[in-house]
């Protein structure tokens, strides 16, 4: 009968066999409920990234239609500007015709002027004294005209080169 001992002895090994199995099944569960989180929880992380990059996408989406609508808005105060300085450009070459024509008529007044001052024959002093008196007083006004009109020459010609000086800035 010498079979006996060695029965036992394999059904202990097939025992510690059976645990171990047992064993490492119980840690296979764990591994897959384990898995089954981590799962999970990448799923809610793909989940929160998208969310913010759409965040993001629409903030830079935001940030850009700011950006671009400052840089309309700079490029329509650069056209206003350049629009002022062409209005005034265009009024200080009146100003100069009115100028020019002023001028020219100073110099036909004085023409005629100097002929009244040639005395003409016959004619009563008084009535030439009151034609030069007239014609003073209408020299004397365009003169005066002339100043004003150089006066605001000058103004203008500040307003543009500070104007000019702003379009630069802003260009």
């Amino acid at each position: 009968g010498g079979g006996a001992p060695a029965t036992k002895a394999l059904e202990e090994e097939l025992a510690k066999v059976a645990k171990e199995l047992m064993a490492a099944k119980s840690q296979v569960k764990v591994a897959e409920e384990m898995n089954v989180t981590l799962a999970t929880q990448a799923h809610d992380l793909k989940t929160q990234l998208a969310t913010s990059q759409d965040q993001k996408g629409h903030d830079l989406q935001a940030q850009l239609a700011t950006s671009q609508g400052l840089t309309a808005q700079a490029t329509s105060q650069v056209e206003d500007q350049k629009a002022q300085l062409a209005t005034q450009a265009h009024d200080l070459m009146a100003q100069l015709e009115t100028a020019h024509d002023l001028k020219a008529q100073l110099a036909a007044l004085k023409a005629q002027l100097a002929i009244a001052q040639a005395v003409e024959p016959g004619t009563p002093r008084d009535e030439i004294r009151a034609e030069r008196e007239q014609q003073s007083k209408e020299i004397a006004g365009l003169m005066d005209t002339l100043a004003q009109m150089g006066v605001e020459n000058k103004k203008l010609g500040v307003d543009l080169a500070s104007a000019a000086a702003v379009a630069k800035e802003a260009e």
